[in-house]
């Protein structure tokens, strides 16, 4: 009986060590970069065509401190089994975990790989229209461009600094 897990599942049974590395490079690589996306009249924005084969199979926006993430449905699945863990072991409380899980929008792209921003999420972000998607290793965080981790001068600076520290 084959592997049934759905495409950015990086723990899957059933598969060998390789094969989940290829898929933490690819689930890595594919939640990188800057896309800077518009809502229309309707609220809904765009994916960039660079990434949204990774949305195809569905996703999950949830509102986390100072932007809202964007979560592949395998993604998803991951964080809430290690939610659930933690449930079960006691570090996380119930009213929490049911408060984190009702916080969250499952979404669809239409055929023009469109999706609407929910308003609670909207009035999360503050946000008019501009919005930026920004790769954060394994998920993508939207948020509107004054907020964008790199928009303080010394931050990017102390990047580039950190960068130039560990060139490849």
């Amino acid at each position: 009986m084959g592997c049934q897990c759905l495409p950015g599942v990086i723990q899957c049974p059933g598969r060998t060590g390789e094969e989940r590395g290829m898929e933490v490079a690819a689930a890595m690589f594919s939640s990188i970069g800057q896309y800077p996306v518009r809502l229309d009249d309707k609220f809904r924005f765009a994916l960039p065509s660079a990434i949204r084969h990774n949305f195809e199979t569905g996703a999950v926006l949830i509102a986390r401190q100072g932007y809202v993430a964007l979560h592949t449905a395998g993604q998803w699945e991951e964080f809430v089994l290690n939610l659930r863990a933690k449930l079960v072991d006691g570090t996380l409380s119930r009213m929490h975990f049911n408060a984190i899980l009702a916080g969250a929008a499952p979404i669809s792209l239409d055929a023009q790989g469109r999706t609407v921003l929910p308003p609670a999420l909207r009035a999360h972000l503050n946000c008019d229209r501009d919005l930026v998607l920004t790769g954060l290793h394994d998920f993508f965080g939207i948020n509107v461009p004054s907020n964008q981790p790199d928009g303080d001068p010394s931050v990017k600076e102390a990047a580039l600094a950190i960068l130039e520290e560990s060139a490849m």
